[in-house]
């Protein structure tokens, strides 16, 4: 493993996504204080806005994707850079409730751009480096910009344009080092083939479906960490503030934790924790959270949450590396994207049985959404076509080698 992680470039790449990750977590706490207790913005206008930026994200990945996978990658970096900048500058000078809706969109475009070149950036070390930590490095650096921007923000700026202004500064780092690599700057000329077209990609591509309605749930799952849990936990403890201030810090440790873990063991068995381990322990989350009402036992299902998904997602990401054809990555990890959405319906729709019931109730209803993500995985990891891919070649060779 350590020498897909000798050269420059996948050093400039997890340094990209630490700058990326931090600069977006540095903004966040002041956008949301800024529209509630400046704009005096309503709790529906702020869900708004974050729904603006989200689903700007999802509908736009596609498109960015497929520019990626063209002859104007470099406008990506381009694309990327003045719509996560933008925003900030828009917010500073014009701090209205409308201008903080057109920066929503932007920076949802923005984040689109970034996170896609970002993944096939990583996809091509991981072609080239033989690694298969590569995608886990990634999601460790991007967890580890959550973990230390909160912190680093609460102390080190007074006002808002402050941090606005240090975020448009890491922002522009990060896209830069993200050009830097130089698996992308070549751009995927030499690989584009018609015959790829985005319909060949669509139908043949099968697995990518799986993969995203597996991911699709997930993201179901996890969005209930920002409704269901803090909800629950208000009607039954009177410290809930205290208590769920630490869910974020518990999740991003536990993420970076378990891609140190990751890195460690084989890829063969890594998978399979993936597919067999993986939803046992997301569904073990929700039982938890909905049938105890202790602050260690909620401390225990979000870590449970949390190895879930720091096992499933680079997994997942680290398997489309491997089933795209030449020349076609952008356009794939677009079309991923959309498993997102699940981020917004999983919310209304767990929040309607909640409204019918009980959040306790709702949540441990929740516990069968992991069966669903486990038929999907058991679905990818059995399809014939894997175990010809870079994933079990590798697992293979150290097998071999062992």
């Amino acid at each position: 493993m350590s020498d897909g992680f000798a050269s420059n470039n996948v050093r400039s790449l997890l340094a990209s996504q630490f700058l990326s990750s931090f600069g977006m977590y540095l903004s966040t706490p002041y956008i949301a204080a800024y529209l509630v207790g400046v704009l005096h913005a309503s709790y529906v206008e702020a869900g708004i806005y974050a729904g603006l930026a989200m689903a700007s994200y999802s509908l736009s990945s596609p498109i960015v994707g497929r520019i990626i996978d063209g002859v104007l990658v470099k406008w990506v970096f381009l694309i990327s850079t003045a719509c996560s900048t933008l925003p900030f500058i828009l917010m500073i000078l014009f701090p209205d409730l409308r201008a903080f809706y057109i920066s929503a969109l932007f920076l949802g475009v923005g984040r689109a751009a970034y996170t896609n070149a970002m993944n096939v950036c990583a996809s091509i070390a991981q072609q080239e480096s033989g690694s298969q930590s590569i995608f886990s490095a990634k999601y460790a650096a991007l967890n580890a910009g959550a973990v230390v921007a909160p912190i680093i923000s609460s102390h080190a700026f007074a006002s808002v344009s402050g941090a606005f202004s240090w975020t448009i500064i890491f922002t522009v780092t990060s896209n830069f080092l993200l050009y830097k690599f130089g698996g992308l700057r070549r751009t995927q000329r030499k690989d584009y083939e018609k015959k790829y077209s985005d319909g060949h990609v669509l139908m043949k591509m099968k697995r990518i479906y799986i993969i995203i309605c597996g991911m699709f749930l997930l993201s179901i799952c996890i969005s209930q960490m920002t409704t269901l849990f803090p909800f629950k936990i208000m009607s039954e403890l009177p410290n809930w503030k205290e208590v769920y201030s630490k869910f974020f810090l518990f999740n991003a440790i536990t993420v970076i934790v378990t891609q140190f873990i990751l890195s460690k063991i084989p890829s063969f068995l890594r998978v399979r924790v993936c597919v067999y381990i993986a939803p046992v322990l997301l569904s073990s989350c929700f039982l938890i959270f909905g049938f105890f009402n202790y602050n260690t036992t909620y401390y225990i299902a979000i870590i449970l949450m949390s190895l879930g998904e720091a096992i499933i997602v680079p997994c997942c990401q680290s398997w489309i590396s491997d089933f795209a054809p030449a020349g076609t990555a952008g356009r794939l990890f677009g079309i991923y994207s959309l498993s997102q959405a699940g981020s917004s319906v999983g919310p209304i729709l767990f929040g309607y049985i909640a409204s019918l019931t009980s959040p306790s109730s709702a949540i441990i209803s929740l516990s069968v959404v992991p069966f669903g993500i486990f038929i999907f995985l058991l679905n990818v990891y059995r399809s014939a076509d894997m175990h010809g891919s870079t994933m079990n070649k590798v697992a293979c060779a150290r097998v071999e080698k062992g």
